[in-house]
């Protein structure tokens, strides 16, 4: 970092440049050394030490055209506390003229922001950041009346000069009434779909409107109103009583209008609809007291209308009509419980999706997945292949591979018929005439050809002799590929002959030629159609033919599947998901589940595997083996819950006890979203089930290449806790959330987020719902305990042993986990990135998880992982320096976190000058201490009992691949009681103290640190 100084120096030059507007990006990189972020962390940090930091909206927005990475969400907060909401809304203001100005240097960042629309070349591009408005607009109104007055007239000097998009954006925060009328008198001319977009901040400025006279905002409250679409009917709610205090009865027609698209709409906003309609019904018009009459029998109005009719109307059957709707709807509203009320959410959100389905769109051909719309097993159709550029032309010298018994009884003979014999006779020269020949009767004599064009006509009888034909591609890869490469990307082929490429390839990769394919398509210019090759023959990997279907399938009507983008599957298409999923085995991956998996919607998908299985257990269906198979390999969690739900039903009938068995062996093909589930099954299945569910969770481990600790993060129960680690307990009229606090204790919260100390029950409460939510409760105090426990003795483990984690476990295991991330934000954790040159051997990035899942460093700046970073926890000894801990130790005091075990004031040891003499820990020698303190303690912590005879003599721990010895004074005699008291021992390592790592000394001696009153 610069000196103050120099800094100044610098600052004074970008401010002078600032000035033009224009120069303020260019103007602050030269002054950079390095990459745009490196300048911009030198410059944000300038400004957070320095004594006095500048004061100057033109230069913080230049800093803000420097800090338009992912430091912006440091940016806003450095603004605020600079100078208050009128400095940060004029620094933002003055950040948006430079994009403004340089629409070509912003459109290269990643703003991740909403850009006016439509662009041309009057119109300038300006950014629209929804986050950084809601900060500002929040602290703005959090100020008393007197600031605002003043901080208005600083907003003002900031807009001028402003895009309209940009002064539309600063009006909204400030609520500038003048300013508001201009803007939605330069909205009124915006093309649709440049209105859509300004359309959150127009609605607005409703509360600025109201400042004014009614007749100057009368006219731009009206332009808002005729605009605005239903969409935008929450936003126009909150706003809905100045709003129609404004337009008074000049405004009701477009006000009824809004309403009755809103009704029209697939899933209307019914909270919002309900204060618009009451603030309409407000107005003294008979226009108004028409339309309530003609919604008296509306889902979404009828409520209000009701009411409205009932007190205004002069027709008495209608009035009758609506003073009948309104007292049922006071009488429903006095007598619904809470209960109620949640079952008829849960039918609205049912209600809901079905609409959706319902009016979901059937796919058009193209939108749907080619192993749907063309099954390879129903005709010889063929995976949509890109045609390759022009091929190299490759020499290939044609080689002959005789057997010693090919030339043997043939002097003498007539070897014209004989095709063997024309190759031993005349060589190669015979393999042009052997070409003409019927290829089932030439194929045996040419498979002793090492040839291009030999390969190419042996495809031809591959169907029926499939092992020759296989057998000559794996023995001569390279001519094979030379033949097979460009007959599969070329157009002029048939669809059969292309088919039979592709399944000629796939033998080959399946056989383990990957690496002479590549090589071959790198030498015809084409490396990069072996992958696009190697995905189409995988596509090919299904029914040989096309499947019969059993008769319940076709009895039972199937739930709708959507693809992702919301269409419908045809139903030819579903049939094709059933009989792809005929041929779906354990353990064999399937190109087709993938494809299928990631067309489709998660959702309908799970929901339609749900109720195949459902239907096939109705049937008794046991022959159809592939169905729970084929249920795990394509579905999500709700399938592979269904499926734990029936092994538990089938454990418990001697009749059904093997399909229980076949099930948990059908979870392999989950993989790894199936671990928690039989995790489960180990722990609270059956012997039998559960030692099956440990086979498969072996394979699986084996499969996906897993570490032992890996496959227990992954089995470590969530407790039925959501991804948010909510539980929700319902009392009857009352209920409650439970959420997984930062110390894993359970913590109980009302309707208004405030704390419950104890739960007791009411005498409203319903009684079966509060005792099984307290069995609920007390389940989740138990079950929270022990899984705390265990898996932070797991992590502790992991720290000492110097575990690494894969960046995608980490962020998908571990963070994801409502337990296992709540454990990992209360420690301190080291990356290391795969390019070390950059940053040395021994540099680690220190961070720690926040509490919205983002990761942070010490000065709570964002950190992101790199795809092949190393993940450890960090050890006090492997830290930078001890102010370091300590420091760390101090920002997890402000978040009040406590560690679930002693990571950063671990204590730590090295030897004493008398042990690197002795060559042994001995500081504990001759301590007293209990004999089952000892035994308890080290094997609780990983030590492993060294037995002779029948005693136990020394305890062994195997630390980072060095072992550590420790004999004990007194055996241990099995069968015999543990004496009351004995002395501790020396711990050996077998080389000398100077060879032992740091670490390893340091663990072992914190082991047996607490038996012992030791001297550090």
């Amino acid at each position: 970092m610069t000196t103050g100084v120099e800094s100044l120096r610098a600052w004074e030059a970008v401010r002078r440049a600032a000035k033009k507007e224009h120069a303020a990006i260019l103007a602050g990189l030269p002054n950079a050394r390095g990459s745009l972020r490196e300048a911009t962390e030198r410059l944000l940090g300038w400004v957070h030490s320095s004594d006095a930091p500048p004061r100057d909206a033109v230069l913080q927005g230049a800093l803000g055209a420097l800090a338009l990475g992912r430091l912006r969400d440091d940016l806003t907060p450095a603004w605020l506390s600079l100078g208050g909401p009128s400095f940060a809304i004029a620094c933002a203001a003055h950040e948006r003229k430079v994009i403004a100005v340089h629409p070509r240097k912003a459109g290269t960042l990643d703003l991740g922001t909403r850009w006016l629309e439509p662009r041309t070349a009057e119109q300038t591009d300006i950014t629209l950041d929804v986050p950084t408005w809601e900060t500002l607009a929040k602290a703005f109104r959090a100020q008393k009346k007197d600031e605002r007055a003043a901080a208005r007239a600083e907003v003002r000097d900031a807009r001028e000069g402003a895009h309209p998009a940009l002064a539309v954006w600063l009006d909204t925060i400030a609520q500038l009434p003048e300013e508001a009328v201009d803007d939605l008198a330069f909205a009124e001319a915006l093309p649709e779909p440049a209105w859509r977009v300004l359309e959150p901040w127009l609605t607005e400025l409703v509360p600025s409107l109201a400042l004014l006279p009614r007749d100057l905002a009368k006219p731009a409250a009206l332009v808002l109103i005729e605009r605005v679409s239903p969409s935008a009917l929450g936003k126009l709610a909150a706003h809905a009583k100045p709003l129609v205090e404004i337009v008074g009865p000049s405004g009701a027609p477009s006000l009824m209008r809004l309403l009755t698209d809103a009704h029209k709409s697939p899933f209307p906003d019914t909270t919002s609809a309900k204060k618009l309609a009451n603030a309409l019904a407000t107005l003294d018009d008979p226009s108004v007291l028409a339309f309530f009459e003609r919604h008296l029998s509306s889902r979404l109005l009828g409520v209000v209308a009701a009411e409205i009719v009932a007190k205004k109307s002069a027709d008495a059957e209608k009035k009758a009509l609506a003073v009948e709707l309104h007292e049922v709807e006071v009488a429903a509203k006095a007598t619904r419980s809470t209960r109620a009320k949640k079952v008829s959410k849960a039918r609205a959100v049912v209600q809901k999706s079905e609409e959706a389905v319902a009016q979901a769109i059937t796919a058009s051909p193209e939108q749907i997945p080619w192993i749907l719309r063309e099954p390879p097993w129903r005709g010889p159709s063929i995976p949509p292949l890109h045609e390759a550029s022009e091929w190299i032309d490759v020499p290939f010298e044609e080689k002959l591979h005789l057997l010693g018994s090919d030339s043997e009884g043939l002097e003498g003979e007539d070897v014209d018929d004989d095709p063997i014999g024309l190759l031993a006779t005349r060589g190669l020269s015979a393999v042009s005439s052997l070409l003409e020949w019927p290829a089932n009767r030439s194929a045996p004599a040419l498979r002793r050809v090492e040839s291009p064009r030999v390969a190419a006509r042996l495809l031809e009888v591959l169907p029926s002799r499939r092992r020759l034909v296989e057998g000559y591609f794996t023995q001569y890869p390279v001519a094979s590929a030379l033949a097979l490469l460009p007959l599969s990307l070329s157009r002029s082929s048939s669809a059969t002959s292309i088919r039979l490429a592709l399944e000629a390839l796939s033998g080959m990769w399946s056989s383990g030629c990957d690496a002479e394919l590549r090589s071959v398509a790198l030498s015809l210019g084409q490396g990069d159609v072996v992958d696009q090759l190697g995905r189409a023959a995988r596509l090919l990997d299904g029914p040989s033919a096309s499947p019969h279907l059993p008769v319940w399938c076709s009895e039972f009507r199937w739930p709708t599947v959507l693809l992702a983008g919301g269409e419908r599957l045809p139903p030819e298409a579903v049939r094709a998901v059933l009989e792809l999923m005929t041929s779906i085995e354990v353990g064999k991956p399937s190109e087709g589940v993938i494809e299928i998996r990631s067309a489709c919607d998660k959702t309908s998908l799970d929901a339609f595997l749900c109720a195949l299985l459902a239907a096939w257990s109705r049937a008794k269906a046991w022959d159809d083996v592939w169905v729970l198979p084929s249920v795990a390999a394509l579905g999500g969690l709700d399938s592979v819950r269904g499926i734990v739900a029936l092994i538990r039903e089938w454990a418990k009938e001697r009749t059904t006890w093997p399909h229980a068995l076949d099930a948990v062996s059908a979870l392999e093909a989950a993989g790894t979203g199936a671990t928690a589930a039989l995790s489960g099954l180990i722990r609270k299945g059956s012997r039998t089930i559960a030692e099956r569910a440990e086979l498969v969770l072996r394979s699986i481990a084996k499969r996906e290449g897993l570490t032992a600790d890996e496959r227990a993060d992954l089995g470590t129960p969530t407790l039925e806790l959501d991804s948010d680690g909510l539980e929700r307990l319902d009392f009857g009229l009352r209920s409650f959330v439970v959420e997984v606090g930062d110390d894993l204790a359970p913590v109980v919260l009302d309707g208004n987020r405030r704390r419950v100390p104890t739960l007791r029950t009411l005498k409203s409460d319903d009684p079966t719902l509060a005792a099984a939510s307290l069995a609920r409760m007390r389940s989740l105090k138990k079950g929270l305990g022990e899984v705390a426990r265990s898996a932070a003795s797991r992590l502790e483990r992991s720290m000492v042993e110097g575990r690494t984690f894969r960046v995608s476990h980490f962020e998908g295991v571990v963070l994801a986990h409502p337990i296992l991330g709540r454990l990992a934000r209360r420690l301190v954790w080291q990356r290391r990135p795969l390019a070390r040159e950059k940053l040395g051997a021994n540099a680690p990035f220190l961070f720690r998880v926040a509490e919205d899942g983002t990761l942070a460093s010490l000065s709570d700046a964002t950190v992101s992982l790199g795809r092949h970073d190393e993940i450890r926890l960090a050890h006090p000894l492997e830290m930078e320096a001890t102010a370091t801990a300590q420091a760390w130790l101090d920002v997890l005091a402000d978040y009040e976190l406590i560690q679930p075990f002693p990571q950063l004031a671990r204590t730590v040891f090295t030897p004493l000058p008398s042990e690197l003499e002795e060559g042994a820990l001995t500081r504990y020698r001759g301590r007293a201490v209990l004999q089952m303190a000892i035994q308890g303690r080290l094997l609780a912590r990983g030590w492993e009992r060294a037995d002779e005879g029948n005693q136990t003599t020394a305890l062994v721990r195997r630390v980072r691949r060095h072992v550590a010895h420790y004999a004990l004074v007194d055996p241990i005699v099995f069968g015999e009681p543990f004496k009351s008291e004995t002395t501790l021992g020396v711990v050996t390592f077998g080389v000398p103290l100077s060879e032992v790592p740091p670490m390893v000394f340091s663990e072992v001696a914190y082991h047996l640190d607490v038996l012992g009153d030791a001297k550090r």
